[in-house]
């Protein structure tokens, strides 16, 4: 709520959120995410979509600093559980990572829609993560949302700090767009 965050978005009635159901699900002390975290999400995910109408098919997944990293720890783990229980499968529209709070860079992501934001914190931790998962730049303030699956918004030339870079990312219109028109056929199943 501090940093314009999603719920921040749904608390003042943002037109930018009117097509989604946000579950901002927050941790109880500042942390990592575990996989018991993981574990109560998918159940108010199975909620979500068997009460609320949500679409399995267009789940994103979104965070800003620890939760930016939970978004690939949620993702990865969530690719282990269906390899091992096919009728807990979750199917990814998009991951939405901003300032991912990791020590160490991601190699590898099975889900094919990818837009991480970064500014001035860990930037060059962020650009480890852009060249592993293969990420094309994307204009910070261009007119339109970009028509590709992969790809990354640095703010690091405009000195936005970590709380800057959330609020301006989690205000960009065209990532709601992007979430809700892939381009892509299916969202990728894991």
């Amino acid at each position: 709520m501090n940093h314009a965050s999603p719920a921040w978005h749904c608390e003042i009635n943002s037109p930018l959120i009117r097509d989604f159901i946000v579950l901002s699900p927050q941790l109880p002390t500042r942390r990592k995410w575990e996989q018991p975290d993981f574990e109560k999400v998918e159940q108010i995910l199975r909620t979500i979509y068997a009460n609320f109408r949500g679409d399995p098919r267009k789940t994103s997944l979104t965070g800003f600093s620890y939760g930016a990293k939970a978004v690939f720890d949620f993702a990865a783990w969530a690719e282990e559980l269906s390899g091992k229980d096919s009728s807990r499968r979750i199917s990814w529209n998009a991951l939405w990572p901003v300032d991912e709070a990791n020590d160490q860079a991601r190699t590898s992501c099975s889900v094919k829609r990818i837009w991480l934001h970064f500014g001035t914190w860990k930037p060059d931790l962020q650009k480890n993560i852009v060249a592993n998962l293969e990420l094309a730049p994307s204009e910070p303030f261009r007119k339109e949302y970009p028509k590709t699956d992969r790809m990354y918004t640095e703010y690091t030339p405009f000195g936005y700090d970590h709380v800057t870079t959330c609020a301006v990312s989690y205000a960009d219109w065209r990532v709601y767009e992007w979430l809700l028109n892939f381009s892509s056929g299916d969202p990728t199943t894991v």
